[in-house]
């Protein structure tokens, strides 16, 4: 019997007998101390800035809810698509993104990148396979956001993955309406997903979070090398 997705972000949970707690803890902690000198290079991070056991949890119930196998949290959904198309890109590169994209994501990709010698462009979110018409020589990413951040269209995603790798190109999905819930755009070839948890996640609009999922290893170190 295959579980559900309740039951396995339940079983997500690292239980601490040494605890007592339900959930785990809030952390809050700069500097992480070690055993010993030789833990300093096993897989423990060592400084908070990269995350404590509390932000684990949290990673490892977004692998449940994607399907992936890695997880980058962010202080909110901006950064974690800035993190995520910044991983991606260098000077030189360009990006091609959805016409229907989150507005200070768009921002980002026309102004910010510009000034990084990194172009940006807009397809129509329902062109599907015909985002070929749209690649240029240098395109290294396609950036999607299915149902659209306002207007809610749904993209071909299957279709415009395929042309995407034909072109080694990386795709991104902004997943934050899907929550991981709804959709599950790493099972459709995706190569990485976001989202705002400050909206589904969260739940109750008093906390900022992001995340950034891939189920491949080699782009999850890109992601994390960039967010180091």
């Amino acid at each position: 019997m295959t579980e559900d997705t309740a039951t396995r972000l339940i079983h997500t949970r690292g239980r601490r007998m040494d605890q007592k707690t339900v959930n785990p803890p809030i952390e809050r902690a700069s500097t992480v101390l070690f055993d010993t000198s030789s833990d300093l290079y096993g897989a423990k991070p060592g400084y908070g800035r990269m995350g404590l056991s509390v932000h684990r949890e949290l990673e490892a119930a977004l692998c449940v809810l994607e399907n992936a196998s890695h997880a980058k949290l962010t202080s909110n959904g901006l950064q974690a698509c800035a993190l995520a198309i910044g991983s991606q890109v260098k000077a030189g590169d360009h990006v091609l993104f959805t016409d229907s994209a989150y507005g200070p994501t768009a921002r980002y990709l026309e102004r910010r990148l510009q000034n990084m010698g990194i172009s940006a462009t807009r397809f129509p979110p329902r062109c599907g396979a015909n985002i070929a018409e749209y690649i240029q020589p240098n395109t290294r990413v396609i950036y999607l956001e299915s149902p659209g951040s306002l207007t809610f269209e749904i993209s071909d995603t299957p279709a415009i993955v395929k042309i995407a790798k034909k072109h080694d190109i990386r795709t991104i999905l902004d997943n934050t309406w899907g929550a991981g819930l709804l959709h599950k755009p790493l099972d459709l070839g995706v190569d990485l997903s976001v989202q705002a948890l400050t909206k589904y996640v969260v739940g109750h609009a008093d906390v900022f979070g992001g995340g950034v999922m891939s189920h491949d290893k080699r782009i999850a170190q890109d992601v994390l090398d960039c967010a180091d």
